[in-house]
Parts: structure tokens; C-alpha cells; sequence
């Protein structure tokens, strides 16, 4: 869920108060927004969002695709493009989700947005959880998953690899760094309420 007081201006010295004329939430200075692009390929990509608009419904996030994205898909839910306009469950994109987009033809996607702040809570559900990876920097799953909690994971899923716990803190398999803009299948022996380490 975004927060108005995340948007304001900086040129503006009473804009990060809350409309009680108290500091705003998330602290007293405003976070910048940033451009951040993606290229996609013809077919799935699976995704995540490391930058999000406020208006973060579907038709203006991914505006700059021009059509050439068909459907969204993330954790029980979905949209299907007709005409221009998304349709079905999904109309909004979470910063602690992610989504398989899939595309007519490969396009670069321009976002304009808050980047996921390193807070972001991740509450994950017994089983296998959609979820976005929040940093602009790679990073080895052991480093950025808290040891608190490391041992509740069993898998991490990306599109085309995937590394698997086999004893704690020690993952094999093909994915070896968790990247900037990519969303990963997780498969929790429990449920568990997270945030990511910052690397």
C-alpha cells in the first residue's frame, strides 16, 4: 500500500507534513523518483517492479509498452489487454509482488516511479509465494534473506533457473544472484513475515 506523503514535492518545505501538520510517516525528507527500464522478450517474462508511479494501475505502469503487453498474471490473479484497456482481477501492481507479463513482441518498458524502499514487508503464506526482489544491485539469496529466516525457505524460482536449500544457508542450482527487476517463485515451509536484508 502507497502513502500519499511519499509523493510530494521537494521544492515545497511543508509538503512532507501529514495533514495533521505532523512529519510525514515514512520520514522527514521525500524520496526521489527515479526512471527505471526493462527489456522484455516475445513470450513470459517473469517480473518485478523495482520502481512503481503512484497511479500504479495497470493501464498507466505499463503505458510505454504500447500494446505489445497481453496479459499479466501474478499469484492468483490475472488480466488479459482488450482494446487498450486491462480487464479481469489484477489492476494494480504491489511493490512486494511478482508477475508473469507476457508480450506479443520483445519491448522496453519505462517506469517512472518511488523505488521499493528496503522496509518493504514480504508476508509469505505456507507453500509457493510470487514475490518481487527490491534492490538495483544483484545479490546471492543467502546474503539479502535474513538468517532469522533463511531456514524457512526451501526454494527460489526465477524464469529458467531456480536454487534450492539443501542445508542451511547453502543453495545449489543454476540461479545464483537475485537481479534487479525479476520476480521469483518462493516455496516457504511456513508462513512468515519478512523484509530482505539490504545488500
Amino acid at each position: 500500500m502507497w502513502i500519499d506523503s511519499l509523493y510530494i514535492d521537494a521544492g515545497d518545505p511543508s509538503s512532507d507534513l501529514d495533514s495533521d501538520e505532523t512529519r510525514a510517516d515514512m520520514g522527514a525528507y521525500p524520496f526521489q523518483q527515479i526512471q527505471n527500464t526493462m527489456e522484455l522478450n516475445y513470450g513470459p517474462n517473469l517480473i518485478s517492479f523495482h520502481s512503481i508511479p503512484k497511479d500504479n494501475s495497470l493501464n498507466n505502469v505499463l503505458s510505454s509498452l504500447s500494446g505489445s503487453a497481453y496479459t499479466i498474471i501474478g499469484e492468483g490473479t490475472a488480466s488479459t489487454n482488450i482494446n487498450g484497456n486491462w480487464v479481469g482481477s489484477l489492476s494494480n501492481i504491489e511493490p512486494s509482488k511478482g508477475y508473469w507479463l507476457k508480450m506479443s513482441q520483445p519491448g522496453t518498458l519505462t517506469i517512472t516511479g518511488i523505488p521499493i524502499q528496503p522496509n518493504q514487508e514480504y508476508d509469505l503464506h505456507y507453500g509457493n509465494n510470487l514475490i518481487s526482489y527490491p534492490f538495483n544491485v544483484p545479490s546471492p539469496i543467502t546474503s539479502v534473506v535474513p538468517d532469522l529466516y533463511e531456514g524457512y525457505f526451501m526454494t527460489f524460482i526465477g524464469e529458467g533457473v531456480a536454487s534450492t536449500q539443501i542445508q542451511p544457508g547453502f543453495w545449489v542450482g543454476s540461479l545464483t544472484e537475485l537481479q534487479k527487476n525479476k520476480g521469483y517463485w518462493v516455496k516457504v515451509n511456513q508462513a512468515v513475515n519478512f523484509n530482505f536484508e539490504q545488500p
